[in-house]
């Protein structure tokens, strides 16, 4: 049977049932479209996920150290960090909890209230935020147990709307916080925002009760991304043995590690 004679055939076949060829196409045809939705939205996805990490900050190392003595582990990780030619930056980034007043604003009667985080000097670079008033905390703040903030543009609004924030006090579970300055607004989601916070210098945790923050998340910022996996096992080879050693915890990862498991993960789907 040659070639065209194959293709007479197979024609007549399907003419003769025309019913039966015609829903064996129409499954095809949703099998098919069917795997095109998933595969884009499961791309969507990751693309939305890398532009949200994306705006948080690029090649960032998150850490989570406690010493079993209740030293001070950031003090530590940030040392140690700045013998590294790959860090640009360290900070805390553990929150605060309490309730934020200004005037007759209560964060307590919010639906979205804003974020108190502890920052050192270098939140802003390791968090990709930039300043749009003021100043942004600053060496002296940490130094001299200032007791300043800087809001992000959500949090600015919900509590000042269109009053500029800046040299104004804000209260903090009780605390006065004078507001230095104002963070350029990158997330403009209407409900939870990533402008929708308030750093504090993670020394003015002393004005604040002591159950009220949590000084053992910190985020290291490295240079570029093939820094991050090496910065890495830095981080593991000097601090990885303090359980073995019964001196405390310490774990670290990256956004890109999982980036690139959520990456295998939709490459496996599809």
């Amino acid at each position: 049977v040659n070639l065209t004679q194959a293709f007479k055939m197979a024609f007549k076949s399907i003419w003769s049932k025309k019913m039966r060829s015609l829903l064996t196409m129409r499954g095809i045809i949703i099998g098919i479209a069917a795997v095109m939705i998933i595969v884009s939205v499961i791309t969507g996805a990751n693309k939305k996920q890398m532009e949200y990490y994306e705006s948080m900050g690029t090649n960032k190392i998150h850490v989570t150290a406690t010493l079993y003595n209740g030293g001070d582990a950031f003090s530590e990780v940030y040392t140690y960090c700045k013998s590294i030619d790959m860090v640009l930056g360290v900070t805390p980034s553990g929150t605060v909890s309490g309730t934020v007043k200004y005037g007759a604003k209560n964060s307590a009667s919010m639906e979205w209230p804003p974020s108190v985080y502890l920052g050192s000097d270098q939140y802003a670079l390791c968090n990709n935020f930039q300043i749009e008033r003021g100043r942004d905390i600053s060496a002296v703040d940490i130094e001299k147990y200032n007791a300043v903030c800087v809001l992000g543009a959500r949090a600015a609004k919900d509590f000042f709307d269109a009053a500029d924030p800046v040299g104004k006090s804000i209260s903090i579970d009780g605390t006065a916080f004078t507001v230095v300055g104002v963070y350029r607004e990158k997330d403009p989601n209407p409900q939870y925002s990533l402008d929708n916070l308030i750093v504090i210098p993670y020394t003015a945790q002393r004005y604040l009760p002591a159950s009220a923050g949590d000084m053992s998340e910190f985020v290291v910022k490295a240079k570029d991304a093939p820094s991050v996996s090496k910065v890495i096992a830095l981080l593991n080879g000097n601090f990885g043995s303090w359980s073995q050693l019964g001196k405390g915890d310490f774990w670290c990862y990256s956004d890109q590690q999982w980036q690139n498991d959520s990456n295998q993960q939709a490459l496996m789907m599809s």
